[in-house]
């Protein structure tokens, strides 16, 4: 099955915040990364790799993009899974 085939949902989220600097898009989904600019946005810096663990438990993933309005793209893609039927 090609990769294309195989891909069952797509989604992009599409931030309008701060962003995520370049220095920080290598580290920004481990856990308790917030960012250069955390300082101006509460969290605990968890949600992006809580995110990314349950894609991974699903077979998919989450991408980082940057957006032209300002702010983040995450696209999520999610891989169709075995047929039991």
């Amino acid at each position: 099955m090609s990769e294309a085939e195989s891909i069952a949902i797509a989604t992009t989220t599409t931030t309008t915040g701060v962003g995520v600097s370049v220095a920080d898009s290598s580290r920004i989904f481990e856990p308790f990364v917030r960012g250069v600019q955390h300082s101006a946005v509460s969290g605990s810096g968890l949600g992006l790799s809580i995110t990314v663990e349950h894609l991974r438990v699903m077979g998919g993933n989450v991408q980082l993009g940057t957006s032209p309005e300002g702010g983040a793209r995450f696209v999520v893609v999610l891989r169709r899974g075995e047929d039991f039927s």
